[in-house]
């Protein structure tokens, strides 16, 4: 990708005034008004990025911090640990008793979200304090397969970078010269409950991606980690940190490690658990995939615990690790 390469290294020359007031917003602005597009100069100019303080909880004697509000995704992920949290795990993982606790957690975050309480409400509850819920419309969950990846960075000095990023369901357009293509987050058909074109002006849709940061007992950063897979991203993330923290595995057997997941009255399960459920124990409709799957997410994560620093690139979406001097 020449282009985007060219693109990068005048970007870090001009700084972010490259792409919302220059040359890349002129192209975008002239297009979409050329061909009937509605987005205009002036969205780009007036447009702000609001940095917000993360979302906070512990889980067991560690510190998560993760998305927060009005991004929904975190949300999850502090009622998913909150829940299993609770949950005696078993001490061999992978084992049907360790997906029957996986399970249980599942089955808390989905009445959670179904209660009168709602999600938000449910979290203030558990964590016994209110949450700032700077969303101006009715948060929900991500559900359909995108193009949303993650990568993490940690350098020698323990400065640590998690970030998500999504195309949504893209939306085909690329900025000429750039190998740029634009999201469309309207394509996403769980960020609009109340349908396809219902998206209301400046307001910002919600999202499920879940950058996030575990500190260990001495608040130095231990987990750097995110996922892509929608409405799938914060209990995979939650899983490997529990295969991180509470079973001790090394961070590619964490990482690359079977998992499960409960939505839309449907149990997931990956092919490498132990034992089997049927629908009538579990009462919901029990799938147990026969390979690998993206739709388990791609959970990449580094791991810095006082040893040589590892990290492992999810390979149900062909991630990637590199490892410095």
């Amino acid at each position: 990708m020449p282009q985007f390469a060219d693109f990068l290294e005048i970007l870090a020359i001009e700084g972010k005034d490259l792409f919302y007031k220059g040359e890349i917003a002129q192209k975008i602005a002239a297009d979409y008004t050329a061909n009937g597009g509605f987005l205009q100069l002036a969205d780009f100019e007036e447009y702000e990025v609001i940095s917000r303080k993360p979302l906070s909880f512990y889980y067991k004697n560690r510190t998560v911090l993760t998305n927060p509000l009005p991004a929904t995704g975190g949300a999850n992920l502090a009622l998913f640990l909150k829940y299993l949290e609770n949950e005696k795990l078993p001490k061999r993982p992978f084992s049907k008793e360790h997906a029957l606790a996986l399970f249980n957690a599942f089955t808390q975050l989905e009445n959670a979200k179904k209660s009168t309480l709602g999600l938000i409400g449910s979290l203030e509850k558990v964590l016994g304090r209110n949450l700032q819920n700077n969303s101006q419309n009715n948060p929900s969950k991500t559900g359909k397969r995108g193009a949303t990846t993650h990568f993490g960075i940690v350098d020698n000095a323990g400065n640590a970078i998690s970030l998500t990023g999504s195309l949504g369901e893209g939306c085909g357009y690329f900025i000429d010269g750039t190998d740029i293509q634009l999201n469309n987050m309207l394509g996403e058909a769980a960020l609009l409950p109340n349908g396809f074109h219902s998206w209301i002006e400046d307001t910002r849709l919600s999202s499920m991606m879940s950058p996030t940061l575990v500190l260990d007992e001495q608040q130095k950063i231990e987990i750097i980690i995110g996922s892509g897979g929608a409405s799938r991203i914060p209990a995979a993330i939650g899983q490997v940190i529990s295969y991180l923290t509470d079973y001790q595995l090394n961070v590619e057997t964490a990482v690359n490690g079977p998992r499960v997941h409960l939505e839309h009255n449907s149990f997931n399960i990956d092919k490498e658990f132990l034992g089997d459920f049927t629908d009538e124990e579990l009462q919901v409709k029990v799938t147990k995939w026969q390979e690998k799957s993206l739709f388990f997410g791609g959970v990449h994560t580094v791991l810095s615990d006082g040893k040589p620093l590892s990290a492992a690139g999810d390979n149900r979406r062909d991630g990637a690790a590199i490892l410095g001097k």
